[in-house]
């Protein structure tokens, strides 16, 4: 029974990246092993998931067996539905281009550290599963102090003009898109899916002020691991994480005084003033159909033709077309 239900979840795994064109490692399937109805974890408390979490000798096992079974296949290392082996040298390839976009990136995010009032800036969407094409942005999503995100978002948005990396409908290829940010007070998520527990489950911290903000965010959203076991961490250095260097400190922490009270206060309320009209202003936001848009004191998201809907149809339609295989 027990080997029944890991199946179900790998292959649900496997699936819901094919959802997405993206073969997987097996690490990968054991790091973001994706929960069906009726297995072990799903809805327990944070507690007894971890405890129950397949091992990676057993997700390794099972996908032996169930490439023996030839209910997946395998090439090159990578797992995926039967008759997708074209995306394998896709994904090869973008795992290349992610690692070109990572270093222009990155460089942005280090002068990104310098924000006053900026507390953590995470990668999220294809750049951080490294499966992104050449004319992608980079998403992310960042978190500001309480009652400084719209003097946040200022800045931030300031700062990605001055370089040319700002995201627009006209230049979208290397430009960064800050699609979403909430405050310190103001972690959880209450958009829940599958879609958006990968999302979040994923997303890559690249720098911080508090080291322990992915935990604290992932506690605070425990909801995500009602629809995807997530591995423990594994120790290890992260190229893709900067340090919060004494220099940015000094920069922020100068930014911070100068903008304390009551200055500060008079720039957020007409950053709020004027970012709200715009924002309602829009019509992206304003009528953003199947999408998110939020936009007040502690959360600013703005996804109005997020493909979650897509993505989720695609990965149903290959659940119920590939059921009878591990049934």
């Amino acid at each position: 029974m027990l080997k029944h239900i890991l199946s179900q979840s790998i292959l649900a795994t496997v699936a819901y990246a094919d959802a997405l064109n993206m073969p997987l490692t097996a690490m990968e399937v054991w790091r973001g092993l994706v929960g069906v109805q009726g297995t072990g974890y799903r809805g327990q408390g944070i507690e007894n998931r971890a405890k129950n979490a397949s091992s990676f000798s057993e997700i390794f096992f099972m996908l032996k067996l169930l490439k023996e079974q030839k209910k997946i296949s395998e090439q090159r290392g990578f797992y995926f539905l039967p008759g997708k082996e074209d995306l394998v040298a896709e994904r090869l390839w973008r795992m290349r281009v992610a690692d070109e976009k990572w270093k222009k990136l990155m460089g942005i995010v280090r002068w990104l550290r310098a924000v006053p009032f900026l507390r953590a800036v995470f990668v999220t969407g294809s750049l951080a599963l490294n499966n992104t094409r050449e004319n992608s942005d980079y998403d992310i999503f960042l978190v500001s102090a309480p009652g400084r995100i719209f003097t946040v978002r200022f800045f931030v948005t300031l700062m990605l003009k001055m370089f040319g990396m700002y995201r627009s409908d006209a230049c979208v290829a290397d430009h960064v898109c800050p699609n979403h940010y909430v405050t310190e007070r103001s972690l959880a998520i209450p958009f829940h899916s599958l879609y958006t527990a990968h999302i979040f489950a994923t997303c890559v911290r690249t720098w911080s002020v508090d080291q322990d903000i992915k935990e604290r965010f992932m506690h605070v959203n425990n909801w995500i691991h009602d629809y995807i076991q997530i591995a423990p961490e594994i120790p290890r250095a992260n190229r893709h994480t900067l340090p919060d260097i004494w220099v940015a400190k000094i920069i922020r922490g100068i930014g911070e005084v100068t903008l304390g009270p009551p200055v500060g206060g008079v720039l957020e309320g007409m950053a709020r003033f004027l970012q709200l009209v715009k924002i309602r202003a829009n019509p992206k936001t304003k009528y953003p159909g199947s999408g998110h848009v939020v936009a007040n004191d502690e959360m600013l998201a703005f996804h109005p033709s997020s493909p979650e809907f897509g993505v989720l149809d695609k990965y149903h339609t290959n659940m119920l077309q590939y059921k009878t295989s591990v049934d």
